[in-house]
């Protein structure tokens, strides 16, 4: 009996937090709905940066830059490429990108480039900077490379939400496949063909889109309490006015880290913030390697220390709840079924069977088996269980109704839940490993020093 009151407290505590969590993808896209140009005084300008580092895949970027180049709007929209390269190849990205610009029809595209002397401050930071103020538009977004839009409309859609209401604006984005393998050739023996055959570098595992798609629900359900809690990286547009008026990244200056975050989570305004959930504003992302989602992952992590300290503990709770109450719902019906199993057993045995290890677990277990009492207990039991699976699998469904997801089935959001525990313990492992790599350092950014 107290097995059976133990799965249904925790079901019951992990559903009321999941169901609401399912419902507010549906809030939010009900909320902040576009205006059309006419309803507007004018046209945004919108001048999209793309920061290129030396880190960074260069046909990805082109692959970025020359989708951009393509998007249709009616008011003015430019391309800025934040170059801090500083590579030595044959041919120069500066190079590359003028080369672009006067070959490629599109939208207008130009280049900034941090100088070589510059070394105390981030490269990407200055960067970043040196875009925003050579930006001719009004409003900013930042576009990382490999990031590709989904048809040549959506800026046109982004667009529909910068009003003069607005400082700050988080759309939603989503991981895409990314197949790097080349085709085999048609001649190719079929038994070669499994061995051959390569998969994806980069594909969105289910781990992957399950945090991505939570991270996006504790920050709408943060800003939605006027809480401003850190934000995501990507899908994002800034008033350029507004972000000189603040000091640009100045509170993240002593860091190599936190730059957007920070600046956000600081500054902007719950009542100036839009949440805006659209596919046809929804920019598609690569989806990262191992290594680059576990420094993303500690990042983000040590971001929350200097961002909005009511926001991580509100998150963090909710969290551990959910986690919590899985874990205690598994370990009760585990408990309860293996322990109903010994019952059964120990019940049909015969009479005369003796077996002194049996006899010394019935007193301990209380192996005594009740047909009518206990069966209504496991009917309430099993009960727990359906009702536990079929509300998960409706409320992923509904998540991935509104946002365009195609997530995998209940099994591998359980997995996700219980694997939590293991992700924090390495993150934290992680922060405190690289803490040292934190701190602002000298930057050579060239050869020469």
């Amino acid at each position: 009996m107290l097995l059976a009151v133990i799965q249904l407290l925790a079901a019951f505590i992990y559903w009321s937090i999941f169901w609401w969590d399912s419902k507010r993808p549906e809030a939010i896209a009900q909320q902040n709905q576009p205006t059309s140009l006419s309803d507007s005084d004018h046209a945004a300008r919108i001048t999209l940066i793309v920061p290129i580092g030396p880190s960074d895949n260069r046909d990805e970027a082109i692959a970025t830059i020359q989708a951009l180049r393509q998007q249709q709007y009616q008011g003015y929209c430019e391309v800025v490429v934040a170059d801090f390269t500083h590579d030595n190849d044959d041919i120069p990205l500066q190079a590359l990108i003028e080369n672009l610009a006067n070959t490629t029809e599109g939208l207008r595209l130009r280049h900034t480039a941090v100088p070589t002397s510059s070394r105390q401050i981030v490269p990407r930071k200055l960067a970043l900077t040196l875009g925003f103020k050579a930006a001719w538009g009004e409003w900013v977004m930042v576009v990382r490379p490999g990031a590709i839009p989904p048809d040549t409309h959506w800026v046109e859609a982004c667009a529909a939400h910068m009003t003069s209401g607005y400082d700050y604006i988080q759309y939603y984005t989503t991981y895409r496949p990314c197949d790097t393998s080349s085709p085999l050739p048609p001649d190719t023996p079929k038994s070669d063909r499994v061995n051959l055959r390569k998969k994806p570098k980069y594909s969105p595992s289910a781990t992957l889109t399950f945090e991505h798609i939570h991270h996006y629900l504790d920050v709408w359900y943060a800003w939605q309490k006027g809480i401003r809690f850190n934000p995501p990286l990507e899908g994002y547009a800034l008033r350029k006015e507004w972000f000189l008026a603040e000091g640009g990244f100045s509170d993240s200056l002593a860091f190599n880290f936190g730059e957007e975050t920070i600046l956000i989570a600081r500054h902007a305004l719950p009542s100036r913030t839009a949440m805006v959930l659209s596919p046809s504003s929804t920019l598609h992302l690569r989806a990262p390697s191992t290594t680059e989602l576990y420094f993303e992952r500690i990042v983000r992590s040590e971001s929350h220390q200097y961002t909005d300290v009511e926001a991580a503990p509100l998150t963090a709770t909710r969290q551990a709840t959910v986690v919590i109450a899985v874990y205690a719902y598994m370990a009760a019906f585990i408990t309860w079924l293996l322990t109903r199993l010994a019952q059964v057993g120990y019940y049909l045995l015969p009479p005369d069977y003796d077996n002194e290890v049996l006899s010394w677990l019935a007193p301990v277990f209380s192996l005594d088996y009740r047909p009518i009492f206990d069966s209504l207990i496991d009917a309430l039991c099993i009960l727990i269980l359906f009702i536990f699976a079929g509300l998960t699998r409706k409320g992923l469904r509904r998540i991935a109704g509104s946002l365009g997801e195609s997530l995998p089935g209940s099994f591998s959001f359980l997995a996700f839940v219980l694997s939590a525990p293991y992700r924090w313990l390495r993150i934290s492992f992680g922060r405190t490993y690289h803490s040292p790599d934190f701190d602002r350092k000298a930057y050579p950014h060239s050869a020469t020093p």
